[in-house]
């Protein structure tokens, strides 16, 4: 892969430059230090993977994609701790390694981007990042559902409930779709929990927002708006009535 790093720090950047020339799948690496030489370097190379600083001088790593409108390539962010950045990165399966950065983790996560680059659509990724950090309130917030044969796009008001299925999380939609994805459902508690999903059982994440009736019969039953029957854990009901 040819690999492009953006970092304003002098001596952080000759750190990764270093690590990244130490893996096996790069052949090339180049650097640049703000919005602006990012940008000129996109219009001279053809670009694989590019690591990104979240805040360079005369702009932010979403200014850069904004400007370069990358195609088909793979971005991890390289970021101090930032708990809204970081969520958004979430939101669109996009990696980021967190400052100080550690070099096993960098390595792991270009070794995954090697992985994928063929298998995704990564502009898709970079759409949906731009989307929730430029809208962030339209619709609830944008979230990829990544399965074997496609990547999904879908708002979180879409989402009616989550159902584990061991590794797998399966998402049911307002509109009577369902989508399997290989991710536990655990990764996707603290996302959607913001957009007033609750977890009333360890296999179940629901939106409070398609609750119709709760049964109180046979140990009780939370009765969604797509009919199925949600158990409520003892340990969770003062916290599931509280938040109705």
């Amino acid at each position: 892969m040819r690999v492009a790093i953006v970092e304003d720090e002098n001596k952080q950047r000759k750190l990764l430059v270093n690590l990244v020339k130490g893996n096996e799948y790069v052949a090339d690496v180049m650097e640049a230090s703000s919005v602006k030489e990012g940008v000129d370097l996109f219009k001279k190379q053809n670009i694989d993977l590019l690591l990104l600083d979240v805040n360079l001088p005369d702009g932010s790593g979403f200014d850069l994609l904004e400007k370069i409108k990358p195609a088909n390539i793979k971005v991890i962010f390289i970021t101090s701790f930032d708990s809204y950045a970081i969520k958004a990165f979430k939101y669109s399966a996009i990696d980021y390694v967190v400052k100080p950065v550690d070099p096993e983790e960098l390595h792991q996560a270009i070794d995954k981007a090697k992985e994928m680059l063929e298998l995704e659509d990564s502009q898709l990724k970079i759409d949906t990042l731009l989307s929730n950090i430029n809208s962030p309130n339209e619709g609830g917030a944008r979230i990829l559902l990544n399965t074997l044969q496609e990547i999904f796009v879908v708002y979180t008001n879409q989402i009616i409930r989550c159902q584990s299925d061991g590794n797998y999380t399966k998402f049911f939609m307002d509109n009577g779709d369902a989508v399997m994805v290989s991710k536990k459902i655990k990764e996707y508690e603290p996302i959607l929990k913001e957009h007033r999903f609750f977890r009333p059982h360890k296999s179940h994440l629901i939106n409070l927002n398609y609750v119709e009736s709760f049964r109180k019969s046979d140990g009780g039953a939370i009765i969604m708006k797509d009919k199925s029957e949600i158990p409520l854990a003892q340990v969770k009901r003062e916290e599931f009535f509280g938040l109705l």
